[in-house]
């Protein structure tokens, strides 16, 4: 998302923004993303902040960002601070589909 603001910033001084919710709609509004792809990049988004976070509550700290186990005590609890509960499989789904997609997004508009 950075290579689209640095690439089309000098035509459209509105994507010089530092929050990236605003970047990302600022990109859609201009035309850059379409609202699919940034309905898909909000959306992941969101879930990698989420994601964050509930590391944090899981580790105890802000240091060991690593998703644990999918077997372990700490995945279970990662995946209920997540709003998954028992679906443990729907969260590892997500933990690929998410960033699947931005990698996708990022080789199809950059290159």
């Amino acid at each position: 998302m950075q290579g689209l603001q640095i690439n089309h910033g000098p035509a459209h001084p509105a994507l010089r923004l530092t929050n990236t919710r605003e970047a990302l709609a600022a990109l859609a509004q201009a035309g850059i993303l379409a609202q699919d792809d940034y309905e898909r990049l909000r959306d992941a988004h969101m879930f990698i902040r989420r994601l964050v976070n509930a590391l944090r509550m899981v580790r105890g700290n802000t240091k060991d960002l690593t998703v644990p186990p999918a077997a372990s005590e700490e995945y279970r609890f990662l995946a209920d601070r997540l709003g998954y509960s028992a679906d443990l499989e729907r969260l590892r789904a997500d933990l690929n589909r998410h960033p699947t997609f931005v990698q996708q997004l990022s080789v199809r508009l950059l290159g």
